[in-house]
């Protein structure tokens, strides 16, 4: 006989994600990273949380930005600095570039 486990004990359902929607998810925790970087942030403050919910916004976006920040998950100064510019990149507004230079090649944001 099995014994009943608190709701919050359960593991959580894996989402399973088509190779698009991860590539998506990939370019997601880029745009976090440097956006951290360039508020002088540790990315791990960010991409810990996210990646929790990264799975579920790319295989059901959400419509609005308000729906968005509540799928994110982030709250206080982390969906201050977060939500406005990652809607911005789920929704086309901000797209990345890629540059080259005389140091390499490096991802930039075009909005």
């Amino acid at each position: 006989v099995g014994l009943a486990q608190p709701m919050d004990a359960m593991p959580e359902p894996t989402i399973i994600t088509t190779p698009a929607q991860e590539t998506a998810q990939k370019l997601m925790r880029l745009f976090v990273g440097d956006l951290a970087r360039s508020e002088q942030l540790a990315p791990e403050l960010f991409l810990s949380a996210l990646d929790r919910q990264l799975p579920s916004v790319v295989s059901k976006p959400p419509k609005d930005l308000e729906a968005f920040r509540l799928a994110l998950g982030l709250s206080g100064w982390r969906a201050e600095l977060l939500c406005e510019p990652l809607w911005k990149l789920a929704t086309g507004i901000i797209r990345p570039i890629i540059k080259a230079g005389e140091n390499g090649m490096w991802v930039d944001w075009a909005e």
